[in-house]
């Protein structure tokens, strides 16, 4: 008897917004690229200096409006509902109720009244004041004049931190794993809940990644505008390796020399740090990482239906009984998840999900790991370098922008603030009058836990947790003192310049040979010209 509702189309026209906003950008970007010529005058500002090309002073203001469209989509529009379907074997799934709805300001209020305060603090910070506040910072780095280090510290540290802005995205797909069920009956149907994701979280996840790409670009423009620092201010530095990336021969000092050896030293000790990085990482990613329990009468009726279905498969008179609800999982089989724990209506977005959680936690971590061993062998086997600006704007580029992608730490505290949040709450909101019916049951059904709730969700961390989280903070510190470690790097093309030394030398040798040769040829002894043949 309920009335039918139309499906609102507010989605689908944020939609056609977000695409259009990126097609212009994409469009406007190679337009100006196309029919632009090079920047000849040197402003003060960013985005004014020489370096800046013309397109990107167009793509990257076109992609900060972007951004802030897709953010403020993303709080005001749904991000998640709780949906029942009805499963059937040989058939797509029907939807039959919409539990509850919610948005990403929603859900960080109504986690503050259930006593998740932290996981709500933590959301309300990084997914909806520090986006807003990077685009803000970002706008200043561009159009306001301000010298190159402090341009550089500031964005650099932007640029490191804007990964926490995903806090929010793990901690809800967490949730959604955590959350999903499915129940197979007996000929052929079953029934589900799943939390489906909707168009405010894929606005939030689009525009925080825009996000990232900004601060990207922004360090990007900054090292191509930075001027480099001379050797006699390197020298005075108080740290040995802020001198610059310099060629080594017989001729320079032995302090030199010095500092060449201390350079070895020093990605030698980086090397071997990211191999264990790596394979502790690797490691920890199959290790389990939370156990969660189903409590509640839920729970009983996952046991009961775990022991029909093992009696009626199971030959054998003895089989395991009250495991069904009990679940495993770790940092790889809840990424699995995402694309199978899902109605076939949302499976396209589920596989991009799944490919956005593992390349963020996964992916980027191992490429950069990778990619820093691959640089400090290269500079470990070149000690003898006439590295090009060019090339150490590409060098500091690569690694600050994998560091940045690489958020296995944010999953890390997002995943373990959720679980640690849920262990004290109910999952889903039980009546008085369900509380005393459960209450009742408990003399003749064994229910797990001692709550009389209809369900509640027990996750425990494992020794994989432990060991991810440990990894993942020597990440973060092994990857800003990288970071900081290219950053200081400078390039000294010492070999042009002592090359172009020398052709002068030669120049002028050759000029007095010429002037002898034109001249006539005094003797000693009697002061008389030569003839061409005593020549």
């Amino acid at each position: 008897g309920d009335e039918c509702v139309k499906p609102s189309t507010a989605p689908r026209t944020m939609k056609y917004v977000i695409f259009c906003l990126l097609a212009l950008v994409f469009v406007a970007g190679l337009a100006v690229k196309a029919f632009s010529a090079l920047p000849t005058v040197d402003g003060r500002c960013l985005i004014t200096k020489q370096s800046t090309e013309h397109h990107w002073r167009v793509i990257v203001p076109l992609l900060m409006l972007t951004a802030c469209v897709m953010l403020v989509i993303s709080n005001t529009m749904p991000a998640a509902t709780m949906r029942v379907y009805l499963l059937f074997d040989d058939a797509d799934a029907i939807p039959i109720k919409d539990l509850d709805q919610f948005s990403v300001v929603e859900s960080m209020t109504r986690l503050w009244q259930s006593g998740a305060k932290l996981l709500a603090f933590l959301i309300g910070c990084f997914s909806l004041v520090f986006p807003y506040v990077k685009l803000l910072v970002c706008s200043c780095l561009l159009f306001i004049p301000m010298t190159d280090r402090t341009r550089g510290i500031i964005a650099l540290m932007v640029d490191a931190v804007g990964k926490l802005s995903l806090l929010d995205a793990f901690a809800l797909i967490v949730v959604s794993i955590l959350g999903t069920f499915k129940l197979h009956f007996t000929g052929g149907i079953g029934a589900a809940m799943f939390i489906e994701l909707e168009v405010g979280f894929q606005a939030f996840v689009g525009g925080t990644i825009t996000c990232m790409l900004i601060g990207h670009l922004v360090v990007l423009l900054h090292h191509g505008a930075a001027q480099p620092v001379c050797v006699e201010e390197a020298e005075k530095a108080s740290l040995p390796d802020t001198l610059p990336l310099i060629q080594l021969d017989s001729s320079m000092p032995e302090n030199m020399e010095n500092m060449g050896k201390h350079l070895k030293r020093k990605v030698v000790i980086f090397a071997s740090a990211f191999f264990a990085l790596g394979l502790a990482l690797s490691v920890g990613c199959f290790m389990t990482f939370s156990v969660l329990e189903v409590e509640g009468l839920f729970g009983w009726f996952l046991n009961y239906l775990h022991e029909t279905n093992l009696r009626v498969n199971s030959e054998d008179e003895e089989f395991d009984v009250g495991t069904g609800n009990i679940f495993t999982l770790s940092v790889m089989t809840l990424g699995h998840s995402l694309g199978f724990e899902t109605p076939a209506h949302t499976k396209l977005w589920a596989v991009q999900m799944q490919a956005i959680y593992f390349a963020f936690t996964v992916v980027f971590v191992l490429l950069y790991i990778v990619v820093g061993i691959v640089q400090c062998l290269w500079i470990f086997m070149n000690p003898k370098m006439n590295t090009h600006k060019e090339k150490l704007v590409l060098l500091k580029f690569i690694g600050s922008t994998l560091f940045a992608w690489a958020a296995v730490d944010v999953f890390v505290i997002g995943a373990m603030v959720t679980i640690y949040e849920m262990e004290s709450g109910s999952f889903k909101y039980t009546s008085p009058f369900f509380t005393k019916m459960i209450h009742g049951l408990r003399s003749s059904l064994e229910i797990p836990g001692d709550g009389d709730v209809i369900m509640a969700l027990r996750p425990k961390l494992c020794a994989g947790a432990y060991l991810t989280s440990l990894t993942s903070l020597a990440f973060v510190g092994i990857g800003v003192q990288f970071i900081r470690f290219l950053g200081r790097l400078q390039a000294a093309p010492l070999e042009e310049s002592n090359s172009a030394q020398q052709e002068a030398q030669q120049d002028v040798r050759l000029q007095v040979l010429s002037q002898q040769e034109a001249s006539p040829l005094v003797s000693a002894a009697g002061g008389r010209s030569l003839d061409p043949e005593q020549r």
